[in-house]
């Protein structure tokens, strides 16, 4: 066995805390197998990645679910699926090709047993090549999630993992609340056989409640690098020692290989899987980046004649854009045999809330009873005018005076008004709006004493300003001269 940690935290008997005693919280699990991880990590952006055999558990206070998937496209079913299909064509991976998912619920009460089969996609003329099986169920008395994927070989070339197999477990029993994750293999190989790995398992299992504990390792029978066979105690370091040559030598392309590794910390068990990959290459800012930088002309002509042969091909050019942004030294391309994670936590979820049946048997409405107008006789008003300051009246002469009228002589010297800002008391609003009594104007005009110098004066202004215009046009007319062109 190699690389297992175990951690025991404080805990009581099984009899001490039980999921029946008042008080006891359920809380949660979960519990994560993966057998093949395909990452794609552009710089700055969302990963791309395919998953191979991946077995998800959880539950949450009553609630179990649980989910098996043999193959998992992830953001290349929005490249590859419906979505990205241009005018009438078919997209690349029609919508009955894509992967099948199978869930278990506790809440429906359905349970599988036999697990399904799994094909790689293809068309309906040509099936895919069978990939694997998947199964999942889950129970809510008591909560109980399960859930297992099977794998034939994968061989990427220079990482390949034969016999691939993943499974999970949560659970709360006797008060202790568990999770488990798995995955197995018949043997791991690394660059073709450089290293060699029989029958590796990832394991985790984390338990809390009654008894808290979380162990994690990564164990095998036998290893062999470089052709030597190892001892178990051996494989680590001598692992490390390899992989570190391997960076040396492929330094300038930035591949990297990881050994497994345990985690063990605040209810959660991870056991990190083997990965081979590129992570940022040197080489890409220094020699690929200029060269497609180079070639870019024909790279875009190219993509358009694709494009105009079969509009599909253009989300196949977006991958692959990504994957040359890696290549081009930002971003990483990662390959991941393995990996498993388990979780328990005594999480309060509070309950949904019960409702009561609503009641159908509504009393009738009743008409209120119906309302006679009332008819108002209001008398009328005495409304006192506002006061307001005195005004010259408008008066109409033809009006006031008869045609036969005569004006007197003279009119009085002096005429008497009302001292400013009073106005006669009001009696009623009639009487406020009656016109003052005014005294009418003569239209007739009378001599007066100042009309005469008037004239005068306008009359001498006006020869005085004749006499300079005259006078003005005479020493023009005398100044007068040629202006050479």
């Amino acid at each position: 066995m190699a690389l297992l940690v175990t951690v025991i935290g404080p805990g009581g008997s099984a009899g001490a805390q039980t999921a029946d005693r008042p008080g006891f919280v359920p809380g949660e699990a979960t519990a994560v197998a993966k057998t093949v991880v395909l990452g794609l990590s552009p710089g700055g952006g969302k990963p791309l990645e395919v998953t191979l055999g991946v077995s998800t558990g959880r539950y949450q206070n009553r609630t179990a679910t649980a989910e098996g998937k043999v193959l998992g496209l992830g953001l290349l079913e929005v490249f590859l699926g419906e979505s990205a299909k241009c005018g009438d064509k078919a997209p690349i991976i029609p919508a009955n090709q894509l992967p099948p998912v199978t869930t278990g619920d506790s809440r429906r009460g359905i349970a599988m047993t036999e697990a399904i089969a799994v094909r790689l996609p293809g068309t309906e003329e040509v099936p895919g090549s069978d990939l694997g099986t998947q199964i999942a169920n889950a129970t809510a008395e008591p909560q109980r999630s399960t859930a297992a994927t099977t794998t034939l070989s994968q061989d990427f070339g220079f990482i390949a993992l034969d016999g691939g197999h993943s499974e999970v477990t949560t659970r709360l029993e006797g008060g202790v609340r568990e999770a488990v994750a798995i995955t197995t293999g018949t043997q791991l190989r690394i660059l073709g056989g450089m290293v060699i790995i029989n029958k590796p398992r990832w394991e985790a299992v984390a338990r809390s409640g009654a008894v808290t504990t979380g162990e994690g390792s990564f164990t095998f029978t036998s290893a062999s690098i470089l052709g030597f066979e190892r001892s178990i105690d051996q494989v680590a370091s001598d692992f490390d020692g390899f992989a570190d040559g391997i960076s040396s030598l492929l330094g300038g392309l930035g591949v990297f290989l990881d050994y497994p590794l345990v985690t063990v910390e605040s209810g959660r068990v991870k056991v990190s899987p083997m990965r081979f990959g590129i992570n940022n290459p040197p080489i890409g800012t220094d020699v690929i980046q200029p060269f497609l930088k180079f070639i870019s002309p024909m790279r875009a002509e190219s993509a358009a004649a694709a494009i105009a042969q079969d509009c599909n091909n253009q989300a196949v050019l977006q991958v692959l854009d990504l994957a040359l942004g890696v290549l081009s030294g930002a971003g990483a391309i990662s390959l991941s045999l393995g990996g498993v994670e388990a979780f328990t936590a005594a999480t309060e979820f509070p309950e949904p809330p019960t409702l009561e049946p609503l009641d159908l048997n509504v009393p009738a409405v009743e008409v209120a009873p119906q309302v006679q107008a009332l008819t108002l006789n209001a008398a009328p008003m005495m409304i006192a005018a506002p006061a307001r300051r005195p005004s010259m009246p408008r008066i109409e002469l033809d009006a006031v005076l008869p045609a036969a009228a005569t004006l007197p002589a003279a009119l009085p010297d002096a005429v008497t008004a009302a001292p400013e800002g009073t106005i006669p008391a009001a009696t009623s609003v009639t009487d406020d709006l009656l016109l003052p009594p005014a005294t009418l104007v003569s239209r007739r005009f009378e001599d007066g004493s100042t009309g005469g110098a008037a004239a005068v004066v306008g009359i001498g202004g006006l020869l005085v300003m004749i006499a300079l215009a005259g006078a003005d046009r005479f020493v023009m007319r005398r100044n007068k001269r040629e202006v050479p062109d």
